[in-house]
């Protein structure tokens, strides 16, 4: 008798509390996407560029943002600042070497919401040296598009220390500095729910 009342009881639970929703599988709208950079020049100037090839797996549920993860790869060779010869001497070994280190990428540890509001937690790799970085972010909502799928839209601002991926060369410690060390980061990123 006992043991029936307890089977009763615990199938009342499982039917009153709410399921656990796996977090959902997002792709990148690599056209409604962008990933940005902004760096001092001599210090008087403001250089700005973005890297057009990148791709992740994202996962998250909209309800419960701290449930999600983040993988991105950016490609290295897709960086565009607005001059030829200024995006060739950053692919060579002064900068990047793209050649030997092609990839930049992203991977989150963790999703935090504090009273400023979200945050997203990760190991950023550059140069082949990894730190962890948190990334404030905004969550703009989902909705529906006209085309029968379901999108997100994410905004997310950081700054890195240049010289803690080592990249860059000797004469820029020269003052004023030909390339400053702070490196503004924005992501705009507008995901497509997988079916």
């Amino acid at each position: 008798m006992k043991g029936t009342r307890f089977l009763v009881i615990a199938l009342a639970l499982a039917i009153m509390l709410p399921a656990s929703v796996p977090a959902a599988s997002w792709s990148i709208d690599g056209s409604h996407s962008s990933i940005g950079f902004m760096i001092r020049h001599l210090g008087i100037s403001k250089v700005r560029g973005e890297f057009k090839d990148f791709n992740g797996t994202i996962e998250f549920d909209e309800k419960d943002l701290s449930t999600g993860s983040v993988d991105i790869t950016i490609q290295v060779a897709s960086i565009d600042t607005q001059d030829e010869k200024r995006d060739e001497h950053l692919l060579s070994t002064d900068f990047f070497d793209a050649e030997k280190m092609p990839t930049m990428t992203f991977k989150s540890t963790s999703i935090e919401e504090t009273e400023e509001g979200m945050v997203l937690h990760g190991v950023l790799s550059i140069y082949g040296k990894e730190n962890a970085v948190a990334i404030p972010f905004e969550f703009f909502g989902a909705a529906d598009d006209p085309w029968g799928g379901r999108r997100a839209g994410f905004e997310g601002k950081v700054t890195i220390k240049r010289e803690d991926f080592g990249v860059g060369w000797a004469e820029m410690k020269y003052h004023p500095p030909m390339v400053g060390n702070d490196i503004d980061i924005r992501l705009n990123l507008e995901l497509v729910l997988d079916k």
